[in-house]
């Protein structure tokens, strides 16, 4: 946490994308070697388990049948060699639930349970006209039920859906409040406010720099999805035509959190902003194609993010990215 507080302090330019990498990297091939290392301890065990079991299966079935029947008794004449018998096994429970089937076991021997039992049972069964009348109307009133709950859920009549609208506000937990919580199950520490001074002073810089110049190994440690096949198709692309964006983020103009989510069960929060560039695009040789050096662009950007817990210098995966130009507001 203080790591984090110094790097956010210092803002994206104390960030190293090479530092980054070799780091990722070193990581990367440790953990494969540690994976390794398990699988090899894995096949030893596994060959000196099946060493074990050989030597233990050097008993002839007729030694097996005959331990067997003499442990039960049984009289070994009438025993088919090599035959096995099927073995049961009592379930183990556990205190809690021996107690409660001793006690469910008391309940169905009070007489005034078997009473009540057996007078339900009746009822149910009853053609007595007044009985018979109950049941119908305990049918309908549970019917009529029913229909007022769906046509709560799902009625467009303007009042009917005020009211659906006044008593959510009132009663039920909003789907902000709800993905937040679920955020903070995995991050004690999340603050609204902090997330968007994060996102401005540290990672969007670095992750929009990284986009301009392609460094598309970079942007794969921090992007899954959606958004790691948005990013490998536009700098494959760019490479293909041979073009290179020369561009500098000059600021951050806007930015809103759109919505809080459940994406496919996993909190996520949406997120939008202007970055304004200076922007011109070259080719291979250097030579201006499109734009100018000095020209400023509004670049609209998209982004969906979830909690990353496993990267150890950006708390958030960006799982959908979309951009698109916008005119220059004066």
């Amino acid at each position: 946490e203080l790591e984090k507080m110094k790097r956010l302090g210092q803002g994206s330019g104390a960030f190293n994308r090479e530092s980054y990498m070799s780091a990722m990297v070193a990581e990367k091939e440790a953990a494969e070697k540690a994976k390794e290392k398990e699988e090899m301890e894995a096949m030893a065990e596994a060959e000196a388990e099946a060493e074990t079991e050989g030597a233990a299966g050097d008993k002839t079935s007729e030694e097996k049948g005959a331990f067997a029947a003499a442990e039960e008794g049984e009289d070994l004449s009438e025993q088919t060699p090599g035959t096995t018998a099927l073995m049961t096994r009592e379930e183990v429970k556990t205190v809690w639930e021996k107690r409660l089937e001793r006690w469910g076991d008391r309940v169905s021997n009070w007489k005034t349970y078997r009473e009540m039992k057996n007078t339900a049972a009746k009822v149910a069964r009853s053609n007595n006209p007044v009985v018979a009348k109950t049941r119908e109307k305990i049918q309908e009133a549970k019917d009529a039920v029913e229909d007022a709950k769906e046509l709560w859920e799902t009625s467009q009549h303007p009042l009917i859906w005020k009211a659906r609208d006044v008593s959510d506000t009132l009663f039920g937990e909003s789907e902000q409040g709800f993905v937040v919580g679920e955020i903070k199950k995995i991050d004690s520490g999340f603050d609204e406010q902090e997330f968007g001074k994060e996102m401005k002073a540290f990672m969007i810089p670095i992750v929009l720099e990284a986009f301009m110049s392609g460094d598309l190994d970079f942007l794969r440690t921090i992007s899954s999805g959606q958004a790691e096949a948005a990013l490998h198709a536009a700098i494959t692309q760019r490479k293909t035509l041979g073009e290179v964006y020369d561009s500098r983020l000059i600021r951050i103009s806007f930015f809103d959190v759109q919505k809080y989510a459940l994406e496919n069960g996993v909190p996520t929060i949406t997120i939008m902003f202007v970055g304004q560039h200076q922007f011109c695009v070259r080719n291979a040789k250097g030579d201006l194609v499109s734009g100018q050096p000095t020209d400023l662009e509004n670049i609209q950007y998209v982004w969906n993010v979830t909690r990353s817990t496993t990267n150890p210098n950006f708390d958030w995966e960006i799982t959908f990215f979309g951009m698109q130009f916008t005119a220059l507001l004066e």
